[in-house]
């Protein structure tokens, strides 16, 4: 309630100064008050769609955009009622969508990028079985949200959309992930037949049935296969303790060593920095945020000398955290900086990192 008379405020504020000033009726004038707006609801531009601009249509200032925060939708049109500004703020998911605002990934990793063409920076990416929530289509594009709320754009091939009802259904089927670090989804229960797609660790598949050492497998998309026994298991929601999904976690970093760098990855074919940790921390059930800023507002602080093998790890420059990686106990960690490697902040180690032992920041404790 205190942040919504402080945002009104800042109106009022800025009303006074218009009301002043014969010279603000200027496009730039009121695109920085706009800006200054924006940032007073704190809008994380990676977690969400906020849109906006300010530009005369038929003579009149007017407030256009789209957003996927009804907070950000009320305190904008707040502000365009206030300066009797009109105001065209699209609301998402687009009406357009219908029911089917939802779309379950149908290959083993597909690109989220930054805008809806194939050559556009890739920002994240989506694994077979997880799902994406869908808000506006642009040609052969979806603007989506990711579980863990990152925003991009995903190609409609990458995907079988579907309502909540069906998102649901599959999401109480899809039992049994993917736990080796890739395979094959065969055409029929032997490795000569032809392959149906390809499967990577984490994957999420709905079992219906068994061939021998094979499991029969369908796709979100209608398409079955079969996967050798050795290369999934059903979800387990409990019954380990810390130190075994310690254990595992870390001996599923360690087969990744050497996997190349890759900017918003986050799976076996290519990661950053968080997309390791929150990779290898999801293999085992444990669901950390994309980006390592968010990682490192989760868990408790540890001093330093006193890392535990799981601990994560931070560095930056003393302000903005800007790199992750997890501890194997003592001062050696694991992390993704160009390939995934073994490093140590002990300066006497072999393995002694100069640059990331003068970058370091915190440490902490997740599990």
């Amino acid at each position: 309630m205190k942040s919504i008379w402080m945002l009104k405020f800042t109106f009022f504020s800025i009303m006074l100064v218009i009301s002043c000033d014969s010279g603000i009726e200027k496009q730039e004038d009121l695109q920085k008050t706009l800006s200054f707006l924006l940032k007073r609801l704190e809008i994380d531009k990676a977690l969400s769609i906020n849109q906006f601009t300010i530009k005369k249509i038929d003579g009149r200032w007017s407030l256009v955009g789209k957003t996927n925060e009804k907070r950000v939708y009320n305190s904008l049109k707040f502000y365009a009622d206030s300066l009797s500004y009109f105001y065209s703020i699209k609301t998402l998911p687009d009406s357009a969508l219908k029911d089917s605002i939802f779309g379950i990934v149908n290959v083993s990793v597909t690109p989220i990028r930054q805008e809806p063409k194939h050559s556009s920076q890739m920002v994240d990416q989506a694994i077979l079985g997880n799902y994406v929530k869908l808000y506006e289509k642009e040609e052969d594009w979806f603007l989506c949200q990711t579980e863990y709320d990152y925003v991009g754009w995903i190609n409609k091939t990458a995907i079988q959309k579907c309502d909540k009802k069906e998102l649901y259904r599959w999401r109480e089927k899809a039992l049994h992930k993917v736990i080796s670090l890739s395979g094959t989804l065969y055409s029929k229960p032997n490795r000569s037949s032809l392959p149906i797609t390809d499967v990577v660790l984490n994957n999420l598949i709905k079992k219906t049935g068994n061939s021998g050492q094979w499991g029969e497998f369908i796709l979100p998309d209608g398409r079955k296969g079969y996967l050798h026994n050795k290369d999934y298991r059903t979800i387990k929601l409990n019954g380990k303790s810390n130190q075994a999904i310690i254990l595992n976690i870390t001996k599923t970093a360690k087969k990744l060593i050497g996997t190349p760098y890759l900017w918003g990855g986050n799976s076996t074919k290519g990661s950053d920095c968080s997309g390791f940790t929150q990779l290898i921390f999801k293999s085992e059930g444990v669901f950390l945020p994309r980006d390592a800023r968010q990682q490192a507002l989760l868990g408790k602080f540890i001093e330093t000398g006193q890392f535990s093998v799981g601990d994560l790890l931070f560095f930056g420059d003393g302000i903005k955290v800007t790199h992750v990686g997890m501890s194997l106990g003592g001062f050696d960690f694991i992390h993704q900086g160009g390939k995934v490697e073994i490093h140590s902040i002990d300066k006497n180690s072999s393995i002694f990192n100069k640059y990331r032992t003068e970058s370091f920041m915190f440490a902490k404790r997740i599990i």
